[in-house]
């Protein structure tokens, strides 16, 4: 996942799975830190829907479309979270680039 505004990019670590082969938590390293992640819900083709360990909630929908998928993106946190997000990570810049790469990379899945 491209990071611009850190310079860096993120790498997903630490991936725990159910006895069924499902995603229930991982970790994900950006710029020498830890950020922990709980997958509370994954419906195959439709969402998966995430919560950090500071309580930001990130969706992602999956809708076939003409051209393969639309893939789509939302998170929501506190007003402090935001304003930190805002001031410091501005991720609204980094989401587009980031979509684009996860298409592409689902995409190319057999």
């Amino acid at each position: 996942m491209p990071c611009e505004s850190h310079g860096a990019h993120a790498t997903v670590g630490a991936v725990h799975l159910t006895p069924e082969g499902v995603v229930s938590s991982y970790e994900n390293k950006l710029g020498g830190k830890r950020y922990a992640f709980t997958r509370q819900e994954c419906v195959v083709n439709e969402r998966i829907i995430d919560h950090s360990q500071f309580g930001v909630v990130f969706a992602w929908t999956f809708e076939p479309d003409d051209t393969g998928t639309t893939l789509t993106f939302t998170w929501d946190g506190t007003k402090l979270m935001k304003m930190l997000d805002a001031v410091f990570y501005h991720s609204d810049k980094d989401a587009d680039r980031a979509m684009t790469t996860f298409k592409r990379e689902v995409e190319a899945l057999p």
